[in-house]
């Protein structure tokens, strides 16, 4: 009997700026969960890891960052799971493993433990901040869930156990850790700042902190319908967290050092996400991600906005590659901006407001602020015309979030609100935004204007 013949690849359709964003950018997402699962191959390697981090426990292993990184490196050369936890594809299903892992890895990042980095930014982090202490805080009660799941596996229905879930869930967490880390030690020459080291491990704390309640409400849960939408929340977030930092890991940092944007950015889809998943009567699928994607708004938003933060890396590649400089300069700011930004979903007037000011930094102060580097009048390929998402965007954050549109004289104060009646009616807003709904429409309709303006730049270079 013959063999049927294989099946090519499907291949995948070009690279799309122009929406629908969902259906173009949740295939990366569906594609980060199925990697996730595929650590069920690789328990030998995992249990090889786990002898290779119980050696780490030796102090003088780290006595300098330098000694981690070698170490770094040499596990990633002779553990081939360590690269797929890296590189978020790996979801351990041996719950012995994942225990012993887990062990093994708070015996060395434990309570007291964190001393072994010898670089300024380290020593500055475990003296001024509580940071550290809360991601020791949130590790343990990462082993305490892989230690005790057993109480609530039962309210999940195969294949999508908790079980699976909460190592996955563990590992998302911690790959954005252990990349926020590395990337917080790579820069240590460049800045030396606390502030900068606990903004980039804000999003973590947030995924720790969102995973540890949500699994605690499908616990409590009785509803079918219920517990597939948590689930899905979950699942949804630890794909988005890995590929949050992925993208936040590619850049190469700016000597150039502008300070800190707004410390206090409130970081909320993750919520949002759940808050729309469980009033989701059509949640059939609670594995498709796409379909997760679909039925919510704020998930369209954080797939929008990785989406431009990406176009924002691809047009500073095409600038290097043609023999230019980077049009977006990754500065402090900048770097604050792509870790936190696509957590944040305005619902309110502060909220849009950090929303504006991540843009901001990166399009227009990232970008030579009075020299704009995509003009054409200072060196690119963009006429002032092609750029009205940026000239929203100064507008927004100039004439009103930023900065009080009464104050000057009376004909500034009068041309301060004309410039800004004009800017939301050109988003599509009547008058001062007052509602929720208002808020999300900005905030849709400025990151569409934005993919289409970096879209178009991409092209011009």
């Amino acid at each position: 009997m013959s063999e049927e013949p294989k099946k090519p690849k499907p291949v995948e359709p070009p690279f799309r700026i122009s929406p629908p964003l969902a259906a173009a950018s949740s295939p990366s997402l569906t594609r980060l969960l199925t990697d996730l699962e595929k650590a069920s191959r690789l328990r030998e390697e995992l249990e090889r890891s786990t002898y290779v981090f119980r050696a780490m426990q030796t102090p003088s292993f780290f006595t300098d960052l330098e000694k981690a990184s070698r170490l770094r490196e040499e596990l990633e050369r002779s553990a081939n799971v360590f690269k797929a936890m890296h590189a978020s594809t790996a979801l351990p299903r041996s719950l012995n493993s994942v225990s012993d892992l887990a062990k093994s890895i708070g015996a060395v990042a434990g309570p007291g433990k964190l001393r072994w980095f010898d670089s300024t930014v380290f020593k500055s982090l475990e003296a001024e901040s509580t940071t550290l202490r809360a991601l020791e805080a949130q590790a343990a009660q990462w082993r305490s869930l892989t230690g005790n799941i057993g109480s609530v596996a039962p309210r999940l229905t195969p294949p999508a156990s908790l079980t699976d879930q909460v190592n996955r869930s563990a590992l998302a967490w911690r790959t954005g850790v252990s990349e926020s880390l590395k990337f917080i030690g790579e820069i240590g020459n460049l800045r030396s700042s606390v502030e900068l080291s606990n903004s980039l491990l804000r999003p973590s704390l947030l995924h720790g902190k969102f995973a540890e309640q949500t699994l605690s409400l499908i616990k409590e849960a009785s509803d079918p319908k219920a517990i597939k939408a948590l689930n899905a929340s979950l699942k949804l977030v630890d794909a988005q967290h890995v590929a949050n930092m992925e993208l936040l890991t590619t850049l190469v940092p700016s000597v150039d050092d502008v300070g800190l944007g707004s410390p206090s950015w409130g970081l909320n889809a993750p919520f949002v996400q759940r808050e729309e998943l469980l009033s989701e009567s059509e949640l059939e699928n609670d594995e498709d991600l796409g379909l997760v994607v679909a039925l919510s708004p704020a998930a369209q938003r954080v797939e929008q906005t990785r989406l431009v933060l990406q176009l924002t890396t691809d047009c500073n590649k095409a600038s290097r590659t043609k023999g230019g400089v980077e049009i977006f300069t990754p500065t402090t700011r900048v770097l604050e901006t792509f870790a936190n930004l696509p957590w944040i979903t305005p619902r309110d007037e502060k909220s849009f407001g950090d929303f504006v000011d991540g843009l901001y930094f990166i399009a227009y102060e990232g970008a030579g602020k009075d020299k704009l580097r995509f003009l054409r009048e200072y060196g690119g390929p963009l006429l002032k015309e092609d750029c009205d998402v940026i000239w929203s965007v100064k507008t927004l954050r100039n004439k009103w979030l930023r900065h009080d549109p009464d104050h000057g004289k009376e004909s500034d104060i009068k041309k301060s609100w004309s410039s800004l009646e004009e800017c939301l009616r050109r988003l599509g807003i009547q008058g001062y935004p007052r509602a929720e709904a208002d808020y999300q429409l900005l905030h849709g309709r400025i990151l569409t204007d934005m993919a289409d303006f970096l879209g178009r730049l991409l092209r011009a270079i």
